[in-house]
């Protein structure tokens, strides 16, 4: 598989995840032990794996929602895709990243369309991940 393509791989592995964390029954929980809450979908991924993915999430997020981003909220999804990620790459690495994260969640899009799986659990993980940043006070308080 080439590498850009690892980011529909990657929303379509979270997607039952994220789905079931959010959807079991008292009836399944009554019969199974307890289980944790919510497994974090990212955790067996690379800091730049997840990196693009998180970039991933907002290119499914703008176009499937039709919203675009101001310059003041781009500047907070990239802050805290920094901050979920952990660390920091090179300028040039990180605009060959952004620019492939683009270009294999344009092609999801293109072929799977919004409802469908990886897109679905890409809008899941940038509500989760993403969406917070965007709610703070820029000033911070």
């Amino acid at each position: 598989m080439r590498r850009a393509h690892w980011i529909a791989a990657a929303a379509f592995l979270i997607a039952p995840q994220l789905a079931g964390a959010q959807t079991a029954s008292p009836a399944e929980d009554a019969a199974e032990p307890a289980a944790p809450a919510m497994v974090d979908p990212m955790a067996d991924l690379t800091a730049e794996e997840r990196f693009m993915l998180l970039h991933g999430t907002v290119v499914a997020y703008e176009r499937c929602t039709g919203e675009s981003f101001d310059e003041t909220q781009a500047v907070a999804i990239n802050g805290r895709i920094r901050e979920v990620v952990g660390e920091s790459f090179g300028a040039g690495r990180t605009l060959e990243m952004i620019f492939e994260a683009k270009q294999a969640m344009n092609r999801t899009l293109s072929t799977r369309g919004c409802s469908s799986d990886p897109v679905a659990a890409a809008l899941s993980l940038f509500q989760a991940e993403i969406a917070p940043a965007l709610l703070a006070p820029a000033d911070g308080g």
